[in-house]
């Protein structure tokens, strides 16, 4: 993918996110029948937050240098 791509190609674990949306979603008070068509949705969702939340953190610390 990075041969014939423009732009930088950055990997990600995703290992786990749907059990953890199922957990979140749990949680919240929804049960399974409701989840169904929103658990990838929540899955994704944790996965770019990870990804915006380590970003965020290796800006940081780099300013502190």
């Amino acid at each position: 993918m990075r041969a014939i791509l423009p732009c930088p190609v950055i990997t990600w674990d995703e290992r786990l996110t749907t059990v953890a949306a199922q957990r979140a979603l749990r949680e919240a008070g929804k049960n399974t029948r409701e989840t169904r068509g929103y658990i990838d949705q929540v899955a994704a969702q944790m996965i770019l937050q990870s990804y915006l939340d380590r970003r965020a953190a290796n800006v940081e610390s780099k300013s502190d240098l």
